[in-house]
């Protein structure tokens, strides 16, 4: 049974352009190799129990749709490169359909629920340890002020 694509081919083409019958159905084909090769390294499917798509992170439309477009424009017959006069043009040498590895990560990470950006947290600045202030003695500040929580380790 064919999983449905994880991204839709209308996401496609609006990056490729217009595209005549055969180019559509290759399209087609490549979006749904994309979805796949994502799926395995997910090892999600994110479909429901009728087969139908499901909460599909907006990350892994777009990688499924990047990894479609990459393996539609990258040329079959292995051309590495292309020279028209002074301008060159290096391709990428790998074939196929493929991620990347931050691709990859991506996925995994989506995958795993770990959808929110990072980079920022909260530390916790506290030990756990709120019984101690209730021994705490509190000391005066000179010049005025709130007291201030102090206790020695030593019963000083």
């Amino acid at each position: 049974m064919t999983l449905p694509a994880l991204a839709d081919i209308t996401g496609l083409t609006a990056l490729l352009g217009e595209l005549d019958a055969p180019d559509l159905t290759r399209a087609q084909a490549v979006l749904n190799l994309a979805s796949t090769e994502i799926r395995f390294v997910a090892r999600k499917d994110w479909v429901d129990d009728e087969d139908e798509l499901e909460d599909v992170p907006a990350i892994v439309a777009k990688t499924t749709l990047e990894v479609a477009q990459r393996a539609f424009l990258n040329p079959a017959d292995g051309t590495r490169q292309e020279s028209l006069g002074d301008h060159a043009k290096t391709l990428d040498v790998r074939q196929g359909v493929y991620l990347t590895e931050e691709e990859k990560a991506k996925v995994r990470a989506a995958a795993a629920g770990e959808n929110k950006p990072s980079g920022l947290w909260t530390l916790s600045t506290t030990r756990g340890c709120d019984d101690i202030l209730d021994a705490t003695e509190f000391v005066d500040v000179e010049g005025g002020g709130d007291p201030i929580p102090y206790q020695s380790k030593y019963g000083l």
